[in-house]
């Protein structure tokens, strides 16, 4: 499995496609660091949009993917330092960054 980034938009904008993905909230503020843990904690959660990551192979593939997503990035930097940093009354200006999950594999 590998986690490739797809787009980073609003999620109004957000046209998807039709392999897996996750999503992640962004602001100016996300730090790398941010990205990743939101990127372990939808899946250790349960928020992933598909059904389609349901054994614990696909569990340590999906962490060890992660984990090659940020190889050798500084985690302090920030994600888009140009998204705008929201109001909490403002969720239209909600941003997202979206990742593809390829090579995901079931046992069907």
């Amino acid at each position: 499995m590998k986690i490739l980034y797809y787009e980073t938009c609003n999620s109004q904008y957000h046209e998807g496609q039709h392999l897996p993905e996750v999503q992640v909230m962004v602001d100016g503020t996300t730090t790398l660091r941010g990205v990743k843990t939101a990127l372990k904690d939808n899946f250790a959660y349960g928020h992933l949009e598909y059904d389609v990551l349901t054994t614990e192979a696909h569990y340590d593939e999906y962490f060890e993917a992660v984990e090659e997503l940020f190889q050798g990035c500084n985690l302090r930097d920030t994600w888009d330092s140009s998204l705008d940093i929201p109001d909490d009354d403002d969720d239209e200006r909600d941003c997202y960054a979206y990742f593809i999950l390829e090579g995901v594999t079931t046992d069907d």
